[in-house]
């Protein structure tokens, strides 16, 4: 199996996994992403031509493109809170520039999945040189990444970092979850699949 083949199913799974989760916790959960669009739109293309009727599909335009960056899922809480989310399995707790174009289009959170975070990388992306990575974010199996932007002092370019937090406490200052012994119970049996499928 190639390696690209075997990141491809970790992240299925790391995305059936956060979808089951927000399931569970009482979300609403609609599956976006390009494996669940661009298909229709071949289809439609496919469909248009055997009708005789003429269909440009073409991967860099622009609609194709939003389509081609749309995030995983759209949520919605029971209060009818709509966000979008993007959900990333990276062993280390790795995020890198190339996951960026996701908020050139949309509001979103990114749910990064892993078995630990690199304090290396926190550092990186949180802007966080000062201080040691939380310890509830390195036992935590689901850290919600949240993009913000840093204007340099010289305001000629501006910067992007990240805020980092576990998903308990993103449920709870997003949504205003109180996040309880059961809601915990919850999360800790998620975390647990996550150990299971990604365990070395």
């Amino acid at each position: 199996m190639s390696e690209y083949t075997e990141g491809l199913i970790k992240g299925r799974i790391a995305e059936t996994i956060v979808e089951e989760l927000l399931r569970d916790l009482g979300f609403y959960v609609l599956k976006l992403g390009q494996e669940n669009t661009v298909n229709p739109l071949v289809q439609m293309k496919n469909f248009i031509t055997a009708c005789g009727g003429k269909f440009k599909l073409d991967y860099n335009d622009e609609p194709i493109t939003i389509i081609r960056r749309l995030p995983d899922f759209v949520i919605v809480d029971t209060k009818g809170n709509v966000q979008f989310l993007e959900v990333k399995y990276r062993e280390k707790g790795y995020l890198g520039e190339e996951h960026l174009d996701v908020f050139s289009y949309f509001p979103t959170y990114i749910v990064v999945v892993s078995l630990t975070i690199e304090e290396s990388y926190f550092r990186r992306y949180s802007l966080s040189d000062s201080n040691p990575m939380p310890d509830e974010i390195k036992k935590s199996r689901f850290n919600v990444w949240v993009m913000r932007e840093i204007e340099e002092l010289n305001a000629k370019s501006v910067k992007h970092a990240f805020s980092v937090s576990t998903i308990a406490k993103w449920l709870e200052d997003e949504f205003d979850i109180d996040v309880n012994h059961e809601i915990r119970d919850k999360i800790h049996r998620y975390e647990r699949l996550v150990q299971k499928w990604f365990k070395k």
